[in-house]
């Protein structure tokens, strides 16, 4: 989960391509299969950002699709899936403009006292920082810009982002506590991302994620049991993938970009629509080529 480190370090900017993700899963999906092993699968936990943010976009045009597409592109691997809370409602990363005061991740905390040369009194609990930064910052007394970098790698990468309060309503606090004030604030976009709002809403995160599971024990043969393949591995905007068993097989097409992609490779003989994101329906999906939208996620059924 460090694909997009820096060379540096964690706080250091650091670019990642699907190709990376592709490798990762793939490396881990064919290992435990051909060793009888199980996998683990999760995208976001106390320690990691919110998927949504990291992996795909959580701007208002791309979240809701983008967190569909996430749960689709995730629930369908072999493994078992871990939904960390607030994930199945598209939760994502803190404001760009979280101030340093709103942080609690002792990680960053100590890193931003490094960077900013605080004396021993001011960073009471300091830790050392790792060895790269440590020497890459060295005898500096970091400038504004750099400052700033390390602040917008804070808000990708600090685990905070993770540990906001849960987002149950828009009342105070997002219904997380009737306390005067909660232990860490909470994200303000919770008056349009909340467990309330979603719950009878069809077309809601939360919903594709019911959807997902409910696919997966219906399809348990082929989809927690069966062969995982890359399907057109090189493609730098598409993450596809079949589950092979004897009752069938599955192709899972997600779109990690921001833009439409006319994509290849569906095939003649589409027998359901298990999954989409965006209403398809078995008709529009004759094959080969097909146009996804942003951020779509498909999962069909095909005979070989």
């Amino acid at each position: 989960m460090d694909i997009d480190h820096g060379a540096d370090g964690k706080f250091f900017p650091g670019q990642w391509s699907l190709l990376d993700l592709k490798r990762t899963v793939n490396k881990w999906q064919q290992f435990m299969y051909q060793n009888n092993g199980w996998n683990a699968l999760y995208m976001e936990n106390h320690d990691q950002p919110r998927a949504v943010s990291r992996f795909a976009n959580d701007s208002p045009k791309h979240r809701v699709q983008s967190a569909k597409m996430i749960a689709v592109f995730l629930g369908l691997q072999a493994g078992t899936p871990f939904v960390y809370q607030g994930q199945e409602l598209g939760m994502h990363n803190v404001p760009k403009d979280w101030p340093m005061e709103e942080y609690q991740d002792i990680d960053c905390l100590n890193h931003w006292r490094f960077v900013t040369k605080l004396s021993g009194d001011q960073a009471t609990g300091f830790i050392e920082v790792d060895a790269d930064s440590s020497e890459r910052l060295k005898g500096q007394d970091a400038d504004y810009e750099t400052r700033e970098m390390f602040r917008r790698e804070y808000q990708k990468k600090s685990r905070d982002n993770a540990r906001t309060p849960v987002q149950w309503d828009s009342s105070k606090h997002a219904g997380f506590t009737s306390a005067e004030k909660p232990w860490m604030a909470v994200n303000p976009n919770y008056t349009i991302i909340n467990a309330a709002a979603q719950l009878e809403d069809p077309n809601s995160v939360f919903n594709c994620w019911r959807s997902v599971l409910e696919a997966r024990k219906r399809y348990k043969d082929i989809v927690v049991y069966g062969r995982f393949d890359l399907v057109d591995e090189n493609n730098d905007k598409i993450f596809a993938y079949s589950r092979t068993a004897p009752q069938g097989r599955v192709l899972v097409v997600c779109n990690f970009s921001t833009e439409k992609v006319e994509w290849v490779g569906v095939p003649a003989t589409v027998q359901e629509v298990i999954l989409t994101t965006t209403g398809r329906s078995r008709e529009g999906l004759q094959g080969p080529e097909v146009q996804l939208e942003p951020f779509e996620a498909i999962a069909l059924l095909v005979t070989e």
